[in-house]
């Protein structure tokens, strides 16, 4: 019993959610966030905190568990001032075991 309650404990407390996490850019106040992968497919949010409109070239990066690159790509960005838009990377090498790098160019 005292382990079922330990578990239970562990993972109330354990502030582990993907969906939560917020990647930072190299534009000040563009995050991306709500990253996933599904099919094949790269799912995320572009968010827009600034009070400017944005219109730039997203490139991403997949890198596998040995932080190699092992895929990328591009897509057009376009967003007014404090607002944000989901996006899709059709076909792009992804699972859990990888990270991604997004930058805008």
């Amino acid at each position: 019993m005292k382990i079922a309650v330990t578990l239970v404990w562990i993972v109330l407390l354990t502030p582990v959610n993907v969906f939560a996490e917020r990647l930072t850019t190299n534009i000040d106040d563009v995050i991306i966030k709500n990253v996933e992968c599904k099919s094949g497919n790269l799912w995320f949010v572009v968010s827009n905190k600034s009070t400017v409109n944005l219109s730039k070239t997203l490139l991403v990066t997949v890198f596998d568990s040995d932080s190699d690159p092992v895929d990328n790509g591009s897509k057009n960005i376009v967003l007014g001032p404090v607002s944000g838009d989901r996006y899709t990377f059709w076909d792009l090498t992804c699972s859990d075991e990888h990270s991604y790098a997004f930058r805008f160019q």
